[in-house]
C-alpha cells in the first residue's frame, strides 16, 4: 500500500540511497489517492531528488505538490528549498513565505525564510525589494527580460519549459 511504500522510501532516504527512495516514492505516488497524501509523497520525492542533485525533477515534484494541496505548508517549503538551490532567490522567498503563512510556528520554515529573505535582497524592516537579483519574463516560459541576456539561467517556469521540451534532463 501507499503508506508502506512511503515508509520504505523514508528508510532509503535516511540511508542516503536516493535512487531507491525515488523509486519507492514513485511507487507510493501511484498508490496514493488523496491530495494531501500525494503532496506529501511528492515532497518526499522532491527531497530525494535534491539529495541526488536532480534539481529539475525536484522542481517539478515541488510544483506538483503545491498544485495537489496548496494548503500544505511543507509543499511550499520544498518548493522554496528547490528554488533556493537553483538560485531563484525571489521565488524561494515567495514560496517560503506562503509556507510560513500557513504554518507560522514551524521553525524549519522560518529559518529557511530568513535565509531566502537575505538571499533575495529584501529589506527586513519594510519587506521592500532592495535589489532584484533576477528579473524573469513570466509570459514567455521564463525567457529573460529587463537587462538580462539570453545566456542567463531561466526562472523556474523556464526550467519546466526546458524539461517539457526535453532540452534539460531531470
Amino acid at each position: 500500500d501507499a503508506d508502506e511504500a512511503r515508509r520504505a522510501g523514508n528508510e532509503a532516504f535516511k540511508r542516503r540511497d536516493f535512487a531507491a527512495a525515488d523509486d519507492l516514492y514513485s511507487d507510493a505516488l501511484a498508490l496514493e489517492s488523496t491530495p494531501r497524501g500525494r503532496a506529501t509523497v511528492l515532497g518526499n520525492r522532491c527531497a530525494s531528488r535534491m539529495g541526488a542533485e536532480r534539481l529539475g525533477g525536484a522542481l517539478l515534484d515541488a510544483l506538483q505538490a503545491v498544485e495537489e494541496d496548496p494548503t500544505f505548508a511543507k509543499a511550499h517549503y520544498r518548493h522554496g528549498c528547490v528554488c533556493s538551490r537553483l538560485c531563484f532567490h525571489t521565488e524561494a522567498y515567495e514560496a517560503l513565505l506562503k509556507g510560513h503563512n500557513l504554518q507560522p510556528d514551524d521553525a524549519t520554515i522560518m529559518s529557511a525564510l530568513k535565509g531566502a529573505q537575505t538571499n533575495a535582497g529584501l529589506d527586513k524592516a519594510s519587506g521592500a525589494l532592495k535589489s532584484s537579483l533576477y528579473s524573469w519574463g513570466r509570459n514567455n516560459y521564463g525567457q529573460v527580460s529587463a537587462g538580462l541576456s539570453a545566456t542567463d539561467v531561466p526562472g523556474p517556469k523556464g526550467v519546466v519549459h526546458l524539461l517539457n521540451k526535453r532540452m534539460l534532463s531531470i
